[in-house]
């Protein structure tokens, strides 16, 4: 029987919003791993980037709901065995690492980094990472479900490489107070738009297959 899309334009925005945050996020744990001292561009920025995109996630989460008053059940009645509950799980400590991240660049020594670069990576891709093996749960689903989990992985991590990489990106360019950067946010907002529509279509096609 026809039947509205359980994931439609707010779960592809989703996609896209957190995929931002981890992105931004492997970038600048990268840049401090090779080094780069910038505390600006390799700490406090990418930490408000990246929280401020966490932020829109859970807004976006939260309404893709059917009964949103009823997020909290998530974290009071939620099964780690389902991914949905471990997503929400996975994005709360990336946003306390992310956190940590943003107060380090402020006031921590070059120690804090050392310490921090690791789990800041690991939590930033599996906040990239998890939808993949929640699609891969939607047995019905062939396009997900009969597909290696690692394809799907791999998909979501270079979107997260791509948009967090553009809007970093974007914001370094804005940084350096050049004239001939003041388009970048352009870019990296078609970019974004491209990835949104991308995502929307992923979606749709996967649910317009009959269920198997």
């Amino acid at each position: 029987m026809p039947h509205a899309e359980p994931w439609g334009a707010k779960v592809a925005g989703y996609m896209v919003t957190k995929g931002v945050a981890a992105g931004v996020m492997l970038w600048a744990a990268a840049a401090a791993l090779l080094g780069w001292d910038d505390r600006a561009a390799v700490a406090t920025g990418p930490a408000v980037i990246a929280l401020v995109a966490l932020a829109v996630t859970g807004v976006l989460l939260i309404a893709d709901l059917k009964r949103p008053e009823r997020f909290w059940f998530l974290f009071a009645k939620g099964r780690l065995r389902s991914w949905i509950t471990a997503g929400a799980w996975v994005i709360m400590a990336d946003a306390a690492l992310v956190t940590l991240w943003g107060v380090a660049g402020l006031w921590g020594g070059s120690t804090w980094f050392v310490v921090l670069i690791g789990p800041t990576a690991v939590f930033s891709l599996l906040t990239a990472a998890y939808t993949a093996l929640l699609l891969h749960q939607c047995r019905g689903r062939p396009m997900w479900a009969d597909r290696p989990v690692l394809v799907l992985i791999a998909r979501l991590v270079g979107e997260a490489v791509l948009g967090g990489g553009a809007v970093w990106g974007s914001y370094l360019a804005l940084r350096a107070n050049a004239v001939a950067f003041a388009w970048t946010p352009v870019i990296a907002a078609v970019l974004l738009a491209w990835l949104w529509r991308h995502d929307r279509e992923y979606l749709r096609a996967a649910q317009a297959a009959p269920l198997s």
